[in-house]
């Protein structure tokens, strides 16, 4: 929690939610370890190859002064440059096609990563795949 009282961790946010409001559905249907699998799956197979695939597009497109903090920081968390970083687009792409498939496998099955016949409404993994 940041000294704000503001919850910037999307895991501790839904938690947060589900234990304030325990009348409503819950946002992990559930079955809480499931979607914490989903969420780590996305966020290192998922978000790793996009952000090789759109980094340099998005620091090419940004002003100078957003372009400047943009490549620090990126660089900085990723520890190389963004050129490095980048070099294999059209890998990433390829890899990134096969990380989807089991997602598009589940939403070919019910329509939805989490709930069914359209009870999707809140559900951490629809969440986490439309972000």
């Amino acid at each position: 929690m940041a000294s704000d009282g503001a919850i910037w961790d999307s895991w501790k946010i839904i938690e947060y939610l589900d234990e304030a409001y325990p009348d409503t559905p819950s946002p992990f249907n559930n079955n809480k370890p499931l979607h914490l699998f989903f969420e780590a799956y996305v966020n290192k197979h998922l978000y790793l190859l996009l952000m090789k695939i759109l980094f340099l597009d998005i620091y090419n497109r940004l002003d100078q002064l957003s372009a400047a903090y943009f490549r620090e920081s990126r660089e900085k968390a990723i520890g190389t440059t963004l050129e490095k970083f980048c070099e294999d687009k059209e890998s990433a792409r390829a890899e990134f096609k096969v990380a989807l498939s089991p997602i598009h496998d589940a939403l070919g099955f019910t329509g939805w990563i989490s709930g069914e016949n359209g009870e999707y409404r809140g559900k951490f993994a629809e969440v986490i795949i439309g972000s």
